[in-house]
């Protein structure tokens, strides 16, 4: 039977920022079409506190000491959502990578960070950044995007920011101002900026940020936007929703194969018009493994990050303020002077977070340490350096005889020649001081992309299609990853591919 091509059966794995945009475009595409959304559920997801716990010291206390119960007194402590982790899958010579297996994926987990791509940043992708710009703009009309004018404006000349900036200590502007003075050096010049956030700012709104500095165990204000914000919308107008694992998908019938992960029982569910997988890099390269024949294994990369100190020494006015953002309150833009500098690299400038203390530090004597925190936050910031997927390391993920993903860190990360000296030569002027000492890498950035590339073999057309009528939408199709977060392009690049699909449909 040919699709109804203005009420179209449509499916949507995953409930992540992919599954976020296909909704939105399909919403507009096909206000009358039938959505079904298949995602995979957590028993161990904890229940949502509720915004009045924040001023409440004894959740705090209990919270972060059933954090240190479960991972031990470590450093940097974990990043949470309300004392959960995200679900991790081990990896062969490598630490574990982040499995995005929950409604709203790993923004449940992110910072907020939002970028627009920049035009050279597509020069191995089959589109340009005019094809993604009203789409980049549709996203940020959807999640909100807190920011403002500034001198890394005119590096991101498709952004949309549309809420007001958020409130940055006279610590954060000094250094803003020192690294704006400075002139390009090792191959780079760098310019700073308070940071682009999907973070609800507008005053008097109900879900304001109230700067209270809990933002790494989880956002009780909802303030952080979360796909799951868009996904439970959704869920309230109506559309069906499976829970499972989708096993495969059968190009011939456009049918699904889910499975019950409680019990095992597989059933077939559709036919449906249209498929779209949104399910993670990881989740979505399995679901093409399990799904075609001419497919051993895939690769993909993750973009590198690392840690570093950044110490003030200057002279500051006026008091220490109580409340702080523990979010990136400032991005730093490294843009190569010439093509043989190699790519842009970014870097996220955090407050030193009361969380950093508080996971450590006995929830009975925590109150003294807490203005010591507040003080500690006018001379010490947290830089974190974010290089492009070709400096990261690369990993193949392959089923074994049970058709369970089993991944391999097949190369390890590199170092990018001059970024390092040229970020220190930005940052340590005007009282501002960081170590020489190389930063502290992290094993994952959680950044997961390119493993069905646009145009490689057994990969996606441009327009995202796999097969007839399915569709990857999320990062697995990204040719590379620029160092800049890419939770805004994987919902932009989602939006188009469902825009692209319904053309084909009508």
């Amino acid at each position: 039977m040919p699709p109804d091509r203005d009420r179209p059966h449509i499916a949507v794995i995953g409930s992540g920022a992919a599954a976020a945009g296909v909704l939105l475009a399909c919403a507009q595409r096909f206000p009358s079409g039938s959505i079904t959304l298949m995602e995979r559920r957590r028993d161990d997801a904890p229940p949502e506190p509720g915004a009045g716990r924040q001023s409440d010291p004894a959740y705090w206390r209990e919270l972060y000491a059933s954090m240190r119960a479960q991972a031990g007194r470590k450093f940097p402590p974990p990043k949470t959502r309300f004392g959960a982790v995200a679900p991790r899958l081990a990896v062969e010579g490598g630490g574990p990578v982040w499995q995005s297996r929950e409604r709203g994926g790993l923004t449940n987990y992110w910072g907020g960070s939002t970028a627009v791509f920049r035009q050279r940043d597509f020069d191995r992708w089959p589109i340009a950044l005019l094809d993604l710009a009203p789409f980049y703009r549709m996203a940020a009309d959807a999640i909100g995007i807190s920011g403002e004018i500034d001198d890394l404006s005119p590096h991101f000349e498709s952004e949309t920011l549309n809420r007001p900036p958020i409130r940055v200590s006279e610590t954060t502007k000094r250094l803003i101002g020192a690294v704006n003075r400075s002139t390009p050096a090792f191959g780079f010049g760098i310019r700073a900026g308070i940071a682009r956030l999907a973070l609800e700012t507008r005053g008097g709104h109900e879900h304001e940020c109230i700067s209270c500095g809990h933002c790494m165990v989880g956002c009780l204000q909802q303030s952080v936007y979360s796909a799951r914000t868009t996904v439970d919308r959704f869920i309230r107008s109506g559309m069906r929703v499976l829970s499972g694992k989708v096993i495969a998908f059968d190009a011939s019938s456009r049918r699904l194969t889910l499975e019950d992960e409680q019990t095992g029982r597989r059933d077939q569910v559709g036919p449906f018009d249209l498929i779209f997988l949104a399910a993670g890099c990881i989740g979505t390269s399995e679901i093409v493994l399990r799904s075609t024949s001419h497919l051993d294994s895939l690769g993909f990369r993750d973009n590198p990050v690392a840690s570093f100190p950044i110490f003030y020494l200057g002279r500051l006015e006026g008091a220490s303020e109580a409340g702080h953002v523990a979010l990136a309150n400032a991005l730093l833009a490294a843009i190569p002077e010439t093509t043989s500098s190699g790519h842009a690299f970014s870097v996220q400038i955090y407050p030193f977070l009361d969380h950093l203390w508080r996971y450590v530090v006995p929830g009975s004597v925590w109150p003294p340490f807490e203005w010591m925190g507040r003080a500690v936050r006018r001379r010490l910031m947290i830089g974190r350096l974010y290089l492009h997927s070709d400096h990261g390391p690369r990993y193949s993920l392959a089923l074994d005889n049970r058709g369970m993903p089993t991944i391999r860190l097949e190369q390890p990360r590199s170092v990018q020649p001059g970024a390092w000296q040229a970020l220190r030569s930005a940052l340590s002027r005007h009282g501002f001081y960081v170590p020489p000492k190389q930063p502290v890498a992290q094993h994952t950035s959680s950044h997961y992309s390119g493993s069905l590339p646009y145009g490689s073999s057994g990969g996606p057309t441009a327009g995202g299609e796999i097969a007839p009528g399915v569709f990857v939408c999320d990062s697995s199709v990204f040719p590379d990853a620029p160092a800049w977060s890419p939770t805004l392009t994987i919902m932009a690049n989602a939006m188009r591919t469902a825009s692209y699909a319904g053309e084909i449909l009508s």
